[in-house]
């Protein structure tokens, strides 16, 4: 592990998540590398905002179907700024190319999280 690197994306981290734990605690070097490498050279690049990084990661994450991991990403989609409808027009975008399947998916995960929303609020 590199310490700098990993600190690095730990910062990133907490920044896309709004979260102060680590989800990836526990899953040794893997957790290591999701923070030094995903978040801390990856996602730490310049050239697309983290809003677009996330638009293309919930694009591809609804078409492969992997849908725990786009409900992670539709909540720091929301936490670094796209709207719940950016979040439905990407949805309806994917929707023609990844199938109406992979968006309807997408549509009871966004709806999960309102959900959860509301049950915070309430």
């Amino acid at each position: 592990m590199d310490e700098a690197r990993w600190k690095k994306g730990y910062e990133v981290y907490r920044r896309l998540t709004g979260k102060e734990e680590n989800l990836f605690a526990g899953m040794g070097d893997f957790s290591d590398l999701i923070m030094e490498f995903v978040c801390g050279e990856i996602y730490a690049r310049g050239t697309l905002t983290w809003k677009e990084r996330q638009i293309a990661t919930l694009a591809v994450l609804g078409a492969l179907g992997w849908l725990p991991q786009m409900k992670i990403h539709m909540k720091i989609a929301l936490n670094v700024g796209m709207t719940e409808t950016e979040i439905e027009e990407m949805l309806i975008h994917i929707a023609v190319y990844a199938g109406f399947p992979a968006a309807m998916n997408g549509y009871r995960i966004l709806g999960e999280i309102r959900e959860e929303a509301g049950n915070r609020d309430g």
